[in-house]
């Protein structure tokens, strides 16, 4: 039976979560500016979405890894050596 790692699951969920609404709005903004442009093959307006939403897409993965990493990294601390959160 396959076992589930649920903190690569649960952090998966939070990246697709927070890519929804970025890569929608991101995708609408770009094609408004190409399509205000007149740009008008359909071939350039995707290899342009693609490019901004790769890019983006590197970004906003990284920063939720880092995230993700310290969180991890600060659970293996004994408690007296954590951040207090005052």
């Amino acid at each position: 039976m396959m076992n589930i790692d649920k903190k690569a699951l649960h952090e998966a969920t939070v990246d697709t979560t927070l890519a929804l609404p970025i890569n929608w709005f991101l995708s609408f903004f770009v094609l408004q500016i190409l399509l205000w442009l007149d740009f008008q093959s359909a071939f350039f307006l995707s290899l342009i979405q693609v490019i901004v939403l790769t890019i983006f897409s590197v970004i906003r993965k990284y920063f939720i890894r880092v995230n993700f990493k310290r969180r991890a990294y600060e659970n293996t601390k004994p408690r007296n050596e954590r951040r207090s959160k005052a």
